[in-house]
Protein backbone atom coordinates (compact mmCIF):
# COMPACT_ATOMS: atom_id res chain seq x y z
CA UNK A 1 0.00 0.00 0.00
CA UNK A 2 1.33 3.48 -0.70
CA UNK A 3 0.56 6.76 1.24
CA UNK A 4 0.97 9.64 -1.47
CA UNK A 5 2.13 12.98 -0.42
CA UNK A 6 1.99 15.08 -3.78
CA UNK A 7 1.62 18.38 -2.38
CA UNK A 8 4.37 20.72 -1.25
CA UNK A 9 3.26 20.35 2.39
CA UNK A 10 2.86 16.54 2.44
CA UNK A 11 5.94 15.79 0.91
CA UNK A 12 7.84 18.74 3.62
CA UNK A 13 6.13 16.15 6.15
CA UNK A 14 7.10 12.93 4.83
CA UNK A 15 7.35 11.03 7.68
CA UNK A 16 8.66 13.10 10.08
CA UNK A 17 7.37 12.64 13.51
CA UNK A 18 6.11 9.49 12.69
CA UNK A 19 6.84 6.40 15.57
CA UNK A 20 7.04 3.59 12.68
CA UNK A 21 6.52 2.25 8.95
CA UNK A 22 4.68 -0.95 8.42
CA UNK A 23 6.43 -3.23 6.27
CA UNK A 24 3.52 -3.60 3.85
CA UNK A 25 3.34 0.56 3.38
CA UNK A 26 5.64 2.81 1.95
CA UNK A 27 5.10 6.78 1.38
CA UNK A 28 5.51 7.74 -2.33
CA UNK A 29 7.00 11.29 -2.89
CA UNK A 30 5.12 12.25 -6.73
CA UNK A 31 6.83 15.38 -8.10
CA UNK A 32 5.47 17.67 -10.86
CA UNK A 33 8.97 17.38 -12.68
CA UNK A 34 12.28 15.76 -12.90
CA UNK A 35 14.87 17.14 -10.69
CA UNK A 36 17.38 15.57 -8.28
CA UNK A 37 15.24 15.85 -5.21
CA UNK A 38 16.88 15.93 -2.42
CA UNK A 39 15.58 14.25 0.84
CA UNK A 40 16.51 14.21 4.42
CA UNK A 41 16.17 12.75 7.82
CA UNK A 42 14.41 15.73 9.68
CA UNK A 43 12.06 14.48 12.95
CA UNK A 44 12.63 10.98 11.80
CA UNK A 45 12.62 8.39 14.73
CA UNK A 46 13.99 5.62 12.34
CA UNK A 47 15.83 4.54 9.57
CA UNK A 48 14.63 4.13 5.90
CA UNK A 49 15.11 3.02 2.34
CA UNK A 50 15.08 5.78 -0.56
CA UNK A 51 14.53 4.88 -3.66
CA UNK A 52 14.51 7.31 -6.72
CA UNK A 53 12.53 6.39 -9.75
CA UNK A 54 12.09 8.14 -13.21
CA UNK A 55 9.06 8.43 -15.34
CA UNK A 56 9.65 5.53 -16.75
CA UNK A 57 9.08 3.66 -13.45
CA UNK A 58 12.74 2.83 -13.14
CA UNK A 59 14.63 2.97 -10.40
CA UNK A 60 17.66 5.48 -10.88
CA UNK A 61 18.90 6.04 -7.17
CA UNK A 62 18.78 3.83 -3.38
CA UNK A 63 20.14 5.35 -0.33
CA UNK A 64 19.82 1.79 2.01
CA UNK A 65 19.04 2.13 6.28
CA UNK A 66 19.46 5.92 6.66
CA UNK A 67 19.19 6.66 9.99
CA UNK A 68 17.73 9.76 11.75
CA UNK A 69 21.20 10.84 12.66
CA UNK A 70 22.12 11.94 9.70
CA UNK A 71 20.05 15.19 10.10
CA UNK A 72 21.27 17.90 9.81
CA UNK A 73 24.85 17.07 8.59
CA UNK A 74 23.54 15.13 5.33
CA UNK A 75 21.09 15.59 2.71
CA UNK A 76 20.48 12.48 0.00
CA UNK A 77 20.18 13.36 -3.48
CA UNK A 78 20.37 11.33 -6.24
CA UNK A 79 23.16 11.36 -9.51
CA UNK A 80 20.36 11.78 -12.02
CA UNK A 81 16.83 13.82 -12.28
CA UNK A 82 14.15 11.92 -11.05
CA UNK A 83 10.27 11.94 -10.67
CA UNK A 84 9.55 10.14 -7.96
CA UNK A 85 11.11 9.20 -4.00
CA UNK A 86 9.50 5.88 -2.67
CA UNK A 87 10.72 6.11 1.11
CA UNK A 88 10.34 2.18 3.06
CA UNK A 89 11.15 0.48 5.95
CA UNK A 90 15.09 -0.02 6.22
CA UNK A 91 16.21 -3.57 4.52
CA UNK A 92 13.25 -3.31 2.31
CA UNK A 93 15.18 -2.89 -0.85
CA UNK A 94 17.98 -5.78 -0.13
CA UNK A 95 15.25 -7.43 0.88
CA UNK A 96 13.49 -7.14 -2.47
CA UNK A 97 16.89 -7.59 -4.12
CA UNK A 98 16.45 -3.91 -5.62
CA UNK A 99 19.02 -1.97 -7.63
CA UNK A 100 18.98 0.65 -10.08
CA UNK A 101 17.17 -0.23 -13.32
CA UNK A 102 14.78 -2.11 -11.54
CA UNK A 103 11.50 -1.51 -12.55
CA UNK A 104 8.44 -0.63 -10.21
CA UNK A 105 4.85 -0.50 -10.74
CA UNK A 106 3.49 2.73 -9.55
CA UNK A 107 -0.31 3.43 -8.78
CA UNK A 108 -2.67 4.37 -12.06
CA UNK A 109 -3.24 7.94 -12.33
CA UNK A 110 0.05 9.67 -11.39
Amino acid sequence: MASVADSPEERQQGLSGTTMLPEDVVKLFVFDDNNRWSFWMKDMRYAIDMLWVNEGEEIVHIERAVAPETYPAQSFTPPVPARYVIETVAGFSEKQQLATGTKVVLPDGL
